[in-house]
């Protein structure tokens, strides 16, 4: 890692072992990652909510939560191994509370309550800063709920205060989309997709603009149609940590043969290893298995998993949505 030994095993403490890449330390000696997650452990914790935060560096990652006590907490990432940053930190009259850093080949993290505005090389830096000012806005929305059909869902949750307006957010990685707002405590969205996995808050904002801490986060999925042309039953029949083996039965009230059926993972990482009764095909997240088997037919797959195994709900066959069984 920019010139000190990772020993080839990327691991958090040193097993004491000899690899390719050297002997390692004493038992659990901490490595870089170690010291990496402590920051971060540092940075965002339970309970705080992200906040947008940018640098004009392209070398200067910049991160930020906001805290239920109204501190601010920002993680500045220099990217560059050889050379320091200064940054001139954008937030009128806060005070630096607490800076935790780490730097390339340290053994531990500095900390200190002051801070100079500069990023070592290859480092991570933690300020912890309580803003001059701080706005209280109406409590956070409860927890929501939804019903969904396979294109529509409506949202319900719990009421703020008296006279807020909500607003829904459907959450995309470090990003937000706003779905719609209401006064009233459900709102209904439509034209989603069949069998896609959503996941959104809800804020409440007074009549000063003042913007509620996010209700918790509700993820939701949309279904397969009530009735169709097709039907498609998927089942797992065979799990294992990693991978599983998964049974397919397509029936059809007007597709004889040359069909083809087709679904969408729900997460990036499952992926179709082989299959048979049937020629298989992934690219990216999209299956595709085609047959010439007169339906009713059963194909099958195996296929590997990383973090939860959740299966799709969603099939078309020749095209059409069809209903799960």
């Amino acid at each position: 890692m920019a010139g000190q030994p990772d020993y080839g095993d990327f691991g958090l403490l040193s097993s004491a072992t000899c690899l390719d890449g050297g002997c390692e330390p004493a038992l659990d000696t901490p490595f870089a990652p170690y010291y990496g997650l402590k920051v971060l452990s540092a940075f965002a914790r339970p309970g705080d909510q992200f906040v947008r935060a940018a640098a004009d560096d392209p070398l200067v990652g910049a991160h930020a939560v906001r805290r239920p006590d109204g501190n601010l907490a920002v993680l500045l990432v220099n990217k560059d191994p050889a050379e320091a940053r200064s940054v001139n930190f954008a937030h009128p009259g806060a005070s630096v509370v607490d800076v935790s850093t780490f730097t390339n080949g340290a053994t531990s993290i500095a900390r200190t309550s002051s801070w100079d505005g500069t990023l070592p090389p290859y480092s991570l830096t933690t300020l912890v800063l309580h803003p001059a000012m701080t706005v209280t806005g109406p409590p956070a929305p409860g927890q929501p709920t939804a019903t969904t059909t396979d294109r529509t869902a409506t949202i319900s949750w719990p009421a703020s205060a008296p006279g807020v307006k909500y607003e829904v957010y459907r959450q995309l990685g470090t990003t937000s989309e706003a779905w719609g707002e209401t006064t009233g405590t459900s709102l209904a969205v439509g034209n989603l997709v069949p069998g896609m996995r959503y996941t959104v808050n809800v804020l409440a904002r007074d009549a000063a603009g003042n913007v509620s801490w996010s209700s918790p986060p509700l993820t939701l999925r949309t279904a397969a149609p009530a009735s169709s042309s097709c039907t498609v039953t998927l089942t797992d029949t065979n799990d294992w940590a990693g991978g599983f083996v998964g049974g397919i039965h397509v029936a059809s009230t007007t597709t004889a043969a040359d069909w083809t059926l087709t679904f969408t993972w729900p997460t990036a990482r499952q992926r179709v290893t082989s299959g048979w009764n049937g020629t298989w095909t992934q690219t990216g997240d999209a299956v595709k298995v085609t047959s010439s088997a007169p339906l009713p037919a059963d194909v099958g797959f195996v296929a590997d998993y990383g973090g939860p195994n959740i299966l799709p709900t969603a099939f078309r066959l020749n095209g059409v949505l069809c209903a799960v069984a």
